[in-house]
Formats: C-alpha cells, sequence, structure tokens
C-alpha cells in the first residue's frame, strides 16, 4: 500500500498550490541558514518545515525534492491507515480497500500532518490493545510527541484522547493512570527540545499566547454559511454509457454532469462526518460486552478524536476540508462494515452480507475518488500505465522540475510570475530578502530569497501588536532588504494594519514593477530608494551584477 500510494502521488505531481509554500518558503529559510523561532516567526509547525528543510538538502533543492518528500509522507500514512482499519474491522480486504480510499482522496500536498499523526496513533492504539505494554504506552505517547511538533494542535489532540483510550482499556484503575502518565510523560519528553528552544528564544508564555491568537483569527475567517447539499441538474444527463472494451461487451454506464457526482460525494462524507462518530458510540454502549478490548478501545479512541477533529478542523471550503478527517472516517467506516463482515450466520446469509460489504467499500471508494478528482490525477499520469508509460511520466516530471526550471515548473515561462520571478533573480544578490506584505510564499520560493522582518507573509488581521511591528524592524535591519512585495487587492487594509512598517516603506521604497496576477489584483514591487543601482534591467534598478 505504501509504494502504490508513493507511486500515485509522484506521478501525478503537478504543482503545488500557494498554501503549500508558507512551510516550504519557512524550510527555504531554514536551508538559507536561519533557524525558526530565533530568526523567524515559527506558525506551529516546526518538523514539518525541518523535513522540507532536510529534503531540500539531501535530495537537492527544487519542487521535485519537495514531490518526493510529501509522497514519502502520504505513503507512510497510508500504510498505517491500512494497520489502524484492520485492527477495526479485521479484515483484510476492508484495510486495502479503505486505505486505497484515503489515498484516492487525495488531501492536498502539505495536509499530511493532518493524517499521518492520526492513523499512526490509532495503529499504535490497537497494538496497544493487542498486548497492553508500557513500552507500547511510551510508543503512543512519542506519537502524540512527533505529531506535536509537526503542528501543535495535532499533538494535542492525540495526547488528550490517551485517557479516554485508556479507559476504555482498563477501566477507572490504577493501570490507566499509570498507562497515560507514561504516554504523556514520554511526549512531553520528545517535544521537549523544542519547547526549551522556544523558551530560550521567545518564553513559552508569548509563543503560544501568539499561537492561540493566531488561530482565533483564522476561526474567525471560516464559514459555515453555505453547507453542502445533495441535488442533481436536471439539465444534463446523470449517467454516459461507455464505449465497450476488448474484454466487457455489456453495456456499461459512468456517472456524468447531471449526477453532480463530486459535490454530492462533499456533502455525503460531510455529513457522515457527523453520524459516524454519534452511530459508533452509540454501538459501542450496545455491544460494549461483546466486542474485544482489541476494537473497542481503539474505536472509543477515534470516536472522540473524530468529534475533536470535526470542531477544530472541519469548515470551509469544505471540498478540502473534508479530506483532512479521511482518517477517523475511514476507520469508523471499516469498524461498521467490519461488524457485517464478521457476523456469525449460515453460509447463505454471509455470503451475500459480504457482498454487500463489498458493494459499500466500492462506493465509499468512488465517493472518494470523485473528491479526490482521480479521473484528473490518472490522466497526469499517462493513460499507458505499462513500463513505458511510467517511464514517459518521469521523463517529463524530469523536463518539467529539472534545470533550469527546478524551482518553479516549465510552466513559470506563461505565467504572471515570470516578469517578477525574472527581475528578482537578476537584479537582487542570493543573500537579499524580500519583505513580504501580501501573501505570496511562493514567490519568496521561485526565487530563492529569504523573507525579510521573520514574516513570511503578513495579512491582514495577523501579528498587529507593536510588538510584533518592532521585532519585524529590528530583524529588517540586520538584512538585505532591497525589495518590498505588495498586492493592489490589500495595499490599504495593509496600510491601516501596519501603520509603523507602512511608514518606513513609503519613506525608504518606491514602485519599479506591477504585474497582473487575477481580476483586480496585481503584484507590487517596490526597491529601495537610497541604494545605488549596479545597472539597470529594462529601465529598473539592479543591485547586483
Amino acid at each position: 500500500m505504501g509504494a502504490a500510494t508513493f507511486a500515485y502521488r509522484y506521478f501525478s505531481f503537478t504543482g503545488f498550490i500557494n498554501d503549500h509554500f508558507v512551510h516550504l518558503a519557512a524550510a527555504q529559510q531554514i536551508v538559507l541558514g536561519a533557524l525558526p523561532v530565533r530568526d523567524f516567526i515559527e506558525r506551529g509547525l516546526p518538523l514539518t518545515e525541518l523535513v522540507s528543510a532536510a529534503g531540500q538538502l539531501v535530495l537537492g533543492e527544487g519542487l521535485r525534492s519537495e514531490a518526493v518528500v510529501i509522497a514519502a509522507w502520504f505513503a507512510v500514512a497510508a500504510a498505517c491507515t491500512t494497520l489502524a482499519v484492520y485492527a477495526v474491522s479485521r479484515s483484510l480486504f476492508l484495510a486495502f480497500a479503505l486505505a486505497a480510499a484515503s489515498v484516492l482522496i487525495y488531501p492536498v500536498s502539505y495536509g499530511y500532518p493532518k493524517l499521518l499523526p492520526y492513523a499512526a496513533a490509532i495503529a499504535v492504539a490497537a497494538a496497544y490493545a493487542s498486548r497492553p505494554r508500557p513500552s507500547r504506552a511510551a510508543l503512543l505517547g512519542a506519537v502524540a510527541g512527533i505529531g506535536f511538533l509537526f503542528r501543535h494542535d495535532h499533538g494535542l489532540l492525540i495526547l488528550g484522547v490517551v485517557p479516554i483510550f485508556m479507559l476504555a482499556m482498563h477501566g477507572i484503575s490504577l493501570a490507566a493512570i499509570r498507562r497515560t502518565a507514561i504516554a504523556t510523560v514520554v511526549a512531553v519528553i520528545v517535544a521537549s527540545p523544542f519547547l526549551i528552544w522556544v523558551q530560550t528564544y521567545d518564553g513559552l508564555a508569548g509563543y503560544f499566547t501568539e499561537g492561540i491568537r493566531f488561530s482565533a483569527r483564522e476561526a474567525e475567517r471560516s464559514a459555515w454559511t453555505d453547507l453542502p447539499t445533495l441535488s442533481l441538474d436536471h439539465d444534463k444527463p446523470l449517467l454516459r454509457r461507455l464505449p465497450p472494451g476488448p474484454v466487457i461487451q455489456v453495456p456499461v454506464y459512468a456517472p456524468d454532469e447531471g449526477l453532480r457526482l463530486r459535490p454530492n460525494s462533499v456533502a455525503i462524507l460531510f455529513y457522515l462526518s457527523w453520524v459516524l462518530p454519534i452511530a459508533s458510540l452509540v454501538v459501542l454502549v450496545l455491544r460494549w460486552r461483546s466486542l474485544p478490548d482489541t476494537v473497542r478501545a481503539p474505536v472509543a479512541m477515534t470516536v472522540v478524536l473524530h468529534l475533536a477533529m470535526n470542531m477544530t478542523l472541519l469548515r470551509d471550503p469544505f471540498d478540502m476540508r473534508v479530506r483532512d478527517l479521511i482518517i477517523p472516517i475511514g476507520t469508523l467506516v471499516g469498524f461498521f462494515l467490519g461488524l457485517v463482515w464478521n457476523a456469525r450466520s449460515n453460509l447463505a446469509v454471509r455470503v451475500m452480507s459480504r457482498v454487500g460489504v463489498c458493494a459499500m467499500a466500492v462506493a465509499f471508494i468512488v465517493i472518494c475518488g470523485a473528491i479526490g478528482d482521480v479521473s484528473r490525477r490518472l490522466e497526469a499520469i499517462d493513460r499507458d500505465y505499462t513500463g513505458d508509460g511510467l517511464l514517459r511520466r518521469v521523463a517529463e516530471l524530469n523536463r518539467n522540475y529539472g534545470p533550469p526550471y527546478e524551482r518553479t515548473g516549465m510552466e513559470i515561462e506563461s505565467s504572471h510570475y515570470a516578469p517578477l520571478v525574472h527581475y528578482v533573480t537578476r537584479c537582487t544578490p542570493p543573500e537579499a530578502r524580500i519583505l513580504s506584505l501580501t501573501f505570496a510564499p511562493e514567490v519568496l520560493f521561485y526565487t530563492r530569497r529569504g523573507f525579510a522582518g521573520g514574516q513570511v507573509a503578513l495579512t491582514q488581521g495577523y501579528y498587529t501588536t507593536d510588538r510584533d511591528a518592532a521585532l519585524l524592524l529590528e530583524r529588517m535591519g540586520r538584512e538585505d532588504v532591497p525589495l518590498v512585495l505588495m498586492d493592489s487587492e490589500s495595499e490599504h487594509d495593509i496600510e491601516a494594519g501596519y501603520p509603523t512598517i507602512m511608514s518606513l516603506v513609503r519613506s525608504r521604497y518606491r514602485e519599479v514593477l506591477r504585474t497582473n496576477v487575477g481580476p483586480g489584483k496585481d503584484f507590487i514591487l517596490l526597491a529601495q530608494t537610497n541604494r545605488r543601482a549596479v545597472r539597470r534591467d529594462g529601465g529598473r534598478p539592479c543591485f547586483t551584477h
């Protein structure tokens, strides 16, 4: 499963959306010699940034190396999902089928920290349930600690459900308290090097206060106004007939536009994400004594984890966010289907039950594949899935993301980024920094320029205190910052929200380049006015030969 997942993710790679570049730009900052917290604002993703930085150092700088790293972590997550689903379903078929669904739903590239820690935690919990040893409780704590380092809230959620799991295993007893304590201590030990680092260079109180403020701002921007709905488009056909193949000659039909398969699949999974944990809780209460420990304790843990993830992760846009919940959703689907799969009955009923389970598993895979746009992913790979077809895909990836396009991809030449990226790379020294007053972390990576002031992107409503402004300006004073990047859409909001910073920018920088990046939105590049240009580039100042 892991190998198939790696191949699917890597061969279907066609680039990253700009959100991915938030941690990738921070990883680049590390490669350039800076360290999180000490030299730049760390947004709660230290291990995510360090893993990507390691990939850039070991595999070579560029998008292709990051694609390998991402594919590898999704592969590990799929392997852990297989183990987790097998533990609660007691069926190899369901384990592989539902793990495949978690791959085909195609979570966003930067979303592997939302899958891997949870899949690993459920798998380790199942291992503990089969043999409840202190070492396995310690391993569960280590998973929580590592999850915290990948993204703080994930580790805290996992550690928060450990007492529930131990209660389900041992009841109200000293054993439950001891094993919870072991997991907690190990989690703290795993996270302690980072916590000591934070205390040394920022202070834990200030760091976590800023993190809470950041999360609150993110929550304010989230909306639940338009819940997904099920509907059909009666003006378009619901099904289309596929052409006969070399083997199957009977009529075969596939969903057409009228069925609205993708939006309806999003709606189904959204509501399933609420129904599943509640229904699972009811089944646990009714069948607690009849279920083995190896099933009921991991399921109890997953139920609480699922509800907590719904409350913290599920928000607009639902077609992206619902994918983040695929681990608990898939695990609980496996639990329910496993109950039917393993039910004791006569042969005829058992055969019919398992056929029904297979049909439901296939339907779940179709739903996940529709959300993940599997047909487009397969087209990106190659219609010829033989060895020759895959070799062509490898050659295509090497061509598109090899030198000189390793940082941008070949498509840069036809994109709105081209004039901006070419000017920055030609006219600033490699050690130069860019003050980014807009959300454009991809520009930093495309140009291989670090961000100034310790901020990968300064956007309205975030880091607005006088302390934040003073820290940014103090860091800028130690850096070479020939350029400032803004956008026309948010320019006035930035002016109002960050008056101290904008006062410095207006007094020392002037516009040198403007390029359209969308309807009503331009990127605006400003250059230092008190810095002598070495040469001119299309009438613009160049600060390097």
